[in-house]
């Protein structure tokens, strides 16, 4: 497995990213960036985007060399829900960087932005991504036999719970969600209570 680690991005990181972004074909991934000093901005957001527990996004280091990029966006609607996203340098993709900088984005989000749900959107063609997903545990989830669209293009969700559980408060009460599979190897779904902590 290679050595890979995750640390918050610095302003430092800019040129390093910004080679990344222009060589590396990211075809699934809209970036705005088009400028070395647009990257600097960028990166210069971060802080803000962490206090405010809107984004918070690392860089990707392989044997310390900085690879690529991944984030969890948290969700304002629904704060214990947070959505992961990565790019990695096209020179380091296949060898299992994606799948451990996501590995380590979760133990992040559940251990210390207490979130009790991660999800991972992409475009269905995005065929590499999709197999991180599936590698880290991540199930596809259709809505009525479609994928939601997102800005014209189809894109799968794939959900992780906190231990394969989902946590939800319903009105004031703390209750959990499970998922069991019957004798027919059908899911059965329901609502348990939880007891007070």
């Amino acid at each position: 497995m290679p050595k890979v680690k995750i640390r918050p991005q610095e302003l430092f990181d800019s040129k390093c990213f910004f080679d990344i972004i222009t060589r590396t074909n990211l075809e699934f991934i809209e970036f705005p960036i088009k400028t070395l000093e647009e990257e600097r901005y960028f990166l210069g957001l971060n802080e803000a985007k962490r206090k405010a527990n809107f984004e918070y996004n690392f860089s990707v280091l392989y044997y310390g060399r900085l690879v690529g990029a991944c984030g969890i966006k948290i969700d304002q609607h629904r704060p214990w829900i947070g959505e992961i996203g990565y790019f990695i340098d096209r020179d380091y993709q296949r060898i299992g960087t994606a799948t451990e900088a996501v590995k380590q984005l979760e133990k992040i989000g559940f251990e210390q932005l207490d979130l009790h749900r991660i999800i991972i959107l992409m475009d269905t063609r995005n065929l590499a991504s999709e197999r991180v997903a599936q590698k880290c545990g991540y199930k596809k989830r259709r809505y009525n036999g479609k994928s939601p669209p997102h800005r014209g293009r189809l894109l799968r969700l794939f959900p992780l719970c906190e231990n394969q559980v989902m946590k939800k408060i319903v009105q004031g009460e703390r209750k959990i969600r499970y998922v069991q599979k019957d004798a027919r190897g059908e899911n059965q779904t329901g609502w348990n209570q939880l007891k007070p902590a």
